[in-house]
């Protein structure tokens, strides 16, 4: 299947889809991945874009979704280059963190959300992480309380 001369759809083999992305872009512009999903979101807009937990989101959802964050993450007092460490476990917001973190020239902290203590006070030290979001529960492990402690 096709649409805006790009091939879509799981049952199309890799080779096929190699190609219409080698013909579809012969050049890779330099950008953010922001910018890079601005554009895709206009052409795949009411598309879905991942599916998670039988929910889905489209491209244009995760396109609002990442300009609120953005905004938001600003009002925080989020700027260029900080580092914004994210403790979430699969989830439809996170791709929208992902490319908010983008919008604002923050950089992304992904945490494995299997870590214990210790490993998340050493690796939120060594990321140099201004910021944290995160989920409070993830797997009967209790990261609100273990976040305070650290703090």
């Amino acid at each position: 299947m096709t649409y805006n001369n790009r091939l879509i759809g799981k049952d199309i083999p890799v080779e096929k889809r190699r190609a219409a992305l080698e013909t579809n872009y012969k050049h890779w512009p330099r950008e953010t991945l922001s910018t890079h999903f601005a554009k895709v979101s206009q052409s795949f807009a009411n598309e879905p874009y991942i599916y998670i937990n039988d929910e889905m989101i489209t491209y244009k959802d995760v396109w609002l979704q990442a300009r609120h964050y953005a905004k938001a993450m600003l009002q925080m007092g989020v700027k260029r280059r900080d580092h914004v460490a994210i403790l979430m476990q699969n989830d439809l917001h996170y791709p929208s963190l992902f490319i908010a973190t983008s919008m604002i020239g923050a950089v992304f902290v992904p945490l494995n959300t299997m870590l214990h203590k210790d490993e998340l006070a050493y690796i939120l030290t060594q990321s140099d992480a201004k910021y944290l979001f995160f989920h409070q529960t993830i797997k009967r492990t209790h990261y609100e309380k273990m976040i305070l402690e650290l703090l």
